[in-house]
């Protein structure tokens, strides 16, 4: 397919691969485009919402790391799919092998942090431990739960001694040649598949039934973004048993329960507008269409109950029974993939630049999110392979932009885990009243999370998850955003009072004020080195008003003003970013040392006579200079020692 060729201008593909490369060993190239749903997680996926999930596993001993590398490069041999990085085309993404190895890390991090980010080249998965847990991580991009669990199988069982990949269930072998296929496009027949025109052709004509709109949970977002996780295990036989009183699958009987729980902890003033209360669930459509592949292939199906009808549980069981039994079923997911796959290969959209169709994707995954309460996964139990003797209890977590939970099993535990993107926990702690007042014994575990709600009104042990710092703290940000707003603003007509000579435009603070806003801000949301990407804007923005000053005819507006407006508010919002953020100095160092040399070119514009007046550019040299030498002097031996690891030196 055209729209899905690495075709990226100056990146173009090296397609003389070493002869080592395993994956053109199987496919005769090396790289594969996304399937259908891999491109909604690379164009959606934020600092918050990350697109990562987690399964874990905890043992009766502490995990031994060098076994548990073994055990990673081991089963890495048998997975071809995890040999992965995303790269960048000109109309879509894919993923092209990589040999980078993976390396077993210590956890130190908040669950499901960022993996992949706009600049990332690694490896698309991570496996941590902590004390006697083991956890894989993994960017949705790659991989949904189903193949990503086989992985996660595999590792266990190189750790235990077994044979990879035999230990792996039947059910779903991995060595074969369909594990990197994309089933998507493969599981539906040609002549089955619905065209384009035959989706828009009768909207055309045909009034849509309107959507009766979802209730939509609000609340204080965590201060740096991290989700808060409530873990609780339960004894897995007297769930089944208490979902069989309700004439309900465990799944239904959760899902029911939580729809209670959001119901209950609802405003008054929302309770009386009886709005619906949807719950998004993932399917996996293996159990429709099999197929061996490891890559993404699942959708979702939305079951709902308005709130004033969810009083009582088992009318709500039932209700929800009803839906199951008519959305999961291969009719309605056929239905689903037609719809689909129909968008995917229309010509006009494969045409489309990936920036554009990223937007279009960001705003269709707003638009059906708004249509969602919150969600819910369950990926069943971790099959035997061995070692069931060995694994006390698994779990399976996922980022989160709204609540939800996931649910897994293993022997007599069964474990659910919430994720949220706010502080509060009140429904989480509904949920586990309602749970605990059937008559189930629960034990609760739990992150850390900051902010004014941070207290959980749950009881429950933080000893599972690492204690991670504030990362940072939007409200701090936001603090020295309107405190530096304030004292430029202050200077600026302290300088117009006292200097009328100097001409100071009321623009010029404006725009001052209004970037050093937007830059610090959109900075902020780049976890992994913000100060990297700020100093690719500010060269990208000063070449960029350069050109637009010469196509408008020249007025000098570019070299006068706007370069040093932005080599000033560059240096001033990396200095916040940093302060905000909590980074390691090495990882943004030389970047900050780096936008303040670029501040520098003004001052060489102005020397070279091209500029007037020229006190812009002196400013912007004289911030510059300043925090070029503040930065040398506090950090000369980290300055040493980035130079000399990074440039070798």
């Amino acid at each position: 397919m055209l729209s899905c060729m690495p075709f990226c201008g100056g990146k173009a593909v090296n397609k003389k691969r070493t002869p080592d490369s395993v994956w053109h060993k199987r496919l005769g190239r090396h790289w594969i485009p996304l399937e259908n749903a891999a491109k909604i997680f690379v164009a959606t996926y934020n600092s918050s919402d990350t697109k990562v999930y987690r399964y874990t596993v905890e043992l009766f001993q502490p995990v031994d790391p060098n076994r548990l590398q073994s055990a990673t490069e081991k089963a890495l041999d048998s997975f071809d799919l995890y040999r992965a990085t995303i790269r960048r085309g000109f109309f879509w993404y894919y993923l092209e092998e990589t040999h980078l190895r993976p390396i077993v890390q210590k956890e130190t991090d908040v669950p499901c942090a960022p993996i992949y980010t706009y600049d990332y080249r690694g490896l698309l998965f991570r496996v941590l431990y902590r004390d006697c847990r083991i956890h894989l991580e993994v960017f949705h991009a790659l991989s949904d739960g189903n193949g990503s669990l086989r992985f996660f199988r595999a590792i266990l069982a190189a750790y235990f001694g077994e044979q990879t990949p035999a230990a792996v269930p039947a059910r779903a072998p991995f060595a074969t040649d369909d594990h990197m296929s994309d089933a998507f496009t493969g599981s539906l027949e040609k002549h089955a598949r619905t065209t384009l025109s035959s989706l828009v052709k009768p909207r055309l004509f045909q009034r849509r039934k309107k959507e009766e709109p979802a209730y939509r949970i609000l609340g204080t977002p965590t201060p740096d973004g991290r989700m808060r996780v409530t873990e609780m295990q339960c004894d897995t036989k007297s769930l089944l048993a208490l979902a069989k009183r309700y004439d309900a699958t465990v799944t239904v009987f959760l899902t029911a329960l939580f729809i209670q729980a959001i119901q209950e902890t609802m405003p008054a003033w929302q309770q009386k507008r009886n709005p619906l209360l949807s719950v998004a669930l993932s399917v996996d459509l293996r159990a429709f269409y099999p197929s061996d592949t490891a890559r993404n292939f699942f959708a979702t199906a939305r079951v709902s109950h308005h709130a004033a009808d969810a009083a009582e549980l088992s009318s709500v069981c039932e209700s929800l029974n009803r839906q199951f039994t008519e959305k999961i079923t291969k009719e309605y997911m056929e239905k689903k993939l037609h719809q689909l796959l129909a968008l995917e290969e229309s010509l006009a959209l494969r045409w489309i630049p990936r920036p554009v169709k990223d937007l279009i994707l960001k705003i269709a995954n707003w638009a059906n999110n708004r249509n969602i309460t919150a969600a819910m996964t369950n990926t069943g139990r971790l099959l035997p392979i061995g070692e069931e003797d060995k694994v006390r209890s698994a779990g399976i977590l996922t980022a989160a932009a709204r609540p939800q939970f996931s649910v897994m099993s293993h022997r007599d535990r069964f474990t659910i885990t919430f994720t949220s993107p706010f502080q509060a926990d009140d429904i989480q702690h509904a949920f586990h009243d309602r749970l605990q007042a059937e008559g189930i014994a629960i034990q609760t575990y739990g992150n850390r999370v900051y902010g004014s709600y941070q207290k959980s009104t749950l009881p429950y042990d933080q000893s599972r998850y690492p204690a991670v710092p504030l990362r940072y703290n939007a409200k701090t940000a936001l603090l020295w955003l309107v405190s530096v707003s304030i004292f430029l603003g202050l200077v600026s007509v302290t300088l117009r009072t006292v200097r009328p000579e100097w001409n100071l435009s009321f623009r010029f603070s404006l725009f001052l004020i209004a970037g050093l806003w937007v830059v610090v801000l959109s900075i902020l949301r780049k976890r992994r080195n913000p100060n990297k990407a700020l100093l690719y804007q500010t060269g990208i923005f000063s070449v960029l008003t350069i050109l637009w000053d010469h196509l408008s005819g020249w007025t000098g507006w570019s070299l006068n003003y706007a370069v040093p407006l932005i080599a000033i508010t560059a240096t001033v919002a990396g200095m916040i970013a940093a302060r905000v953020s909590k980074l390691r100095k090495g990882d943004t160092l030389l970047y900050i040392q780096g936008v303040a040399l670029a501040g520098m070119i003004p001052f060489v514009i102005a020397l070279i006579g091209w500029a007037e007046p020229v006190w812009p550019s002196l400013l912007a040299a004289s911030v510059n200079t300043l925090v070029l030498a503040v930065t040398l002097i506090r950090n000369w031996t980290e300055v040493k020692e980035q130079i000399a690891k990074r440039f070798h030196i």
